[in-house]
C-alpha cells in the first residue's frame, strides 16, 4: 500500500525572527496569526477558521478602540483546549492570545486595510510566563495592548486573567507587517499614532537583547 502518513504533514520550514514557522512543534502557534499546528491537517484548520469567524462576528459590532487602548476579550476553558490536568494546555494559551490580537486588529479598524492591501501580520518572537492554571469550564480574559513600536516591530503586551481576575499568563510578543517580502513600517500599519520607542522600556530592552542572542544561534 502507498504510504499516506505524510499526507497532512506540515509545510516546509520557514524562519522569521525567533520562531520556526513550519515544523509541528509548540512554537508554531506564534506564526502568521495562524498557528502552525492547525496547518497540519484540514479538520483542525477548519475548526480554527470557524473560531476566528465566530470571534469576528462577536467583535464586529462592538465599539472601536484607539491604538493606545487595552482590549479585553472573554473566553471559556472548554474541554478541547484542556489537557489531562483539566486546565488549559500551555500551547492553547498562545492560540487564545492570537485570537486576542485578531480582535484587537478588528476593533482598531485595521483588519479591512490588512486584507485590502494584502499585508501579512507576522510574529517574530515571544517571551511568556505561566503563573496560574486556567481550570476547565472557567471563564478567563485575554487582555491586549501595544506597548511600543519602531520602524520594523510593534510590541504587544498580552495577559490572560483567570476567573478571579488574577494574571495567569503574561507575554510580550513582537510582530511585524510584510508585503511582497518587504517590511511595512509600523507607522503605515497604525497610521499617524505615535508609540513609545521600545528602547524606553527596560523590559523591552531585555527582550530585544535576548532576541539578538537567539538570532546569533540561527
Amino acid at each position: 500500500m502507498r504510504d499516506t502518513s505524510s499526507r497532512w504533514s506540515c509545510m516546509p520550514p520557514r524562519h522569521w525572527g525567533l520562531v520556526d514557522l513550519g515544523t509541528c512543534g509548540q512554537s508554531e502557534a506564534l506564526s502568521n496569526y495562524v498557528p502552525a499546528p492547525f496547518l497540519c491537517n484540514k479538520p483542525d484548520m477548519l475548526f480554527y477558521v470557524c473560531r476566528v469567524v465566530v470571534l469576528m462576528l462577536r467583535q464586529f459590532f462592538a465599539r472601536r478602540i484607539q491604538p493606545h487602548d487595552t482590549l479585553d476579550v472573554a473566553f471559556r476553558a472548554w474541554p478541547w483546549a484542556c489537557d489531562l490536568n483539566f486546565h488549559v494546555n500551555n500551547a492553547q494559551h498562545l492560540l487564545y492570545m492570537e485570537l486576542g490580537r485578531w480582535a484587537y486588529t478588528l476593533r482598531l479598524g485595521l483588519l479591512g486595510r490588512v486584507f485590502r492591501d494584502r499585508v501579512q501580520l507576522l510574529v517574530g518572537g515571544t517571551s511568556i510566563l505561566y503563573r496560574r492554571p486556567l481550570p476547565m469550564f472557567r471563564r478567563f480574559t485575554v487582555r491586549t495592548r501595544v506597548l511600543a513600536a519602531d520602524p520594523t516591530w510593534f510590541y504587544f503586551l498580552q495577559e490572560i486573567l483567570d476567573h478571579r481576575d488574577r494574571i495567569a499568563v503574561r507575554a510580550i510578543i513582537r510582530g511585524t507587517a510584510r508585503k511582497d517580502s518587504k517590511v511595512v513600517p509600523a507607522g503605515q500599519v497604525f497610521g499617524d499614532i505615535q508609540f513609545d520607542a521600545p528602547e524606553s522600556s527596560n523590559e523591552l530592552r531585555a527582550f530585544m537583547a535576548l532576541a539578538e542572542q537567539h538570532l546569533e544561534q540561527l
